[in-house]
This record gives C-alpha cells, sequence and structure tokens, in this order.
C-alpha cells in the first residue's frame, strides 16, 4: 500500500492526484508527517576533511664566513597558496644565524631560474 505524499499543497497517492476527504487517516498522518518536517530544527549534515597547502620560502645556505648552515624562513606570516619561486625573495635581507658572524646578506634573484637565488655579501675586513 502505497502511501500518501503532498506535493504543493495537494494530496498524492501512487502519482496520482486524489481529493482531501475529512477525517481521513491516511491523509491526517500525511499532514503531521509535512507539519513536523516543516518545524525541524535540524539539518543532517556532513563533516568532510579537506587540505590546505599554504607555502613560504625557505633559504638554506652555509656562510663562507663562520661555514654555519642556515635555514632561514622568508616571510613565513605570508604564506601563499602557490607554489613560490625566486622573484618573491628578491631583495630580501638575510643575516647568518650565528650570533659571533651575524653576517648580512641581500637575496638575488637568478635570472632565467625560477627558484634561482644567490646572496650578496660584503665580506668585513
Amino acid at each position: 500500500m502505497a502511501k500518501i505524499s503532498i506535493i504543493e499543497g495537494k494530496f498524492y497517492k501512487d502519482g496520482i492526484e486524489i481529493k482531501p476527504e475529512f477525517g481521513n487517516i491516511e491523509q491526517i498522518q500525511a499532514l503531521k508527517a509535512a507539519e513536523r518536517k516543516s518545524n525541524e530544527l535540524e539539518v543532517e549534515a556532513k563533516l568532510i576533511e579537506k587540505e590546505i597547502i599554504q607555502y613560504y620560502a625557505c633559504i638554506e645556505f652555509i656562510c663562507p664566513i663562520c661555514k654555519t648552515k642556515n635555514s632561514i624562513d622568508i616571510d613565513e606570516d605570508n604564506p601563499s597558496e602557490y607554489c613560490i619561486d625566486n622573484s618573491d625573495v628578491n631583495g630580501y635581507d638575510v643575516t647568518c644565524t650565528n650570533i659571533k658572524c651575524n653576517t648580512e646578506f641581500t637575496i638575488e634573484a637568478v635570472k632565467k631560474s625560477n627558484m634561482g637565488i644567490i646572496l650578496k655579501y660584503d665580506p668585513i675586513e
């Protein structure tokens, strides 16, 4: 036996519109079900997981003065959704992490290479 459904305010059974009948139990149940559904304050939802990948530049080099291996994060407070390239760090200044050395370097982008950089510095005499 097919249930009565309500579509656009009309009763339907087996896809055929039927006339409202005073006291019809099936129609009353259909009305109550429609009323409960319209008063629902909850919605079923799904929790899904998505991945966020962000990039920021990191410069790795060995200081020519003190031979300290350096790994310096550049602008990590402003990550990018896109892969970085040397234009993102061109002109930045970095300092050797060895407290006794503190040699300052300026990053210069290498042309014809999107990741190539060199560090320029003035040797202390």
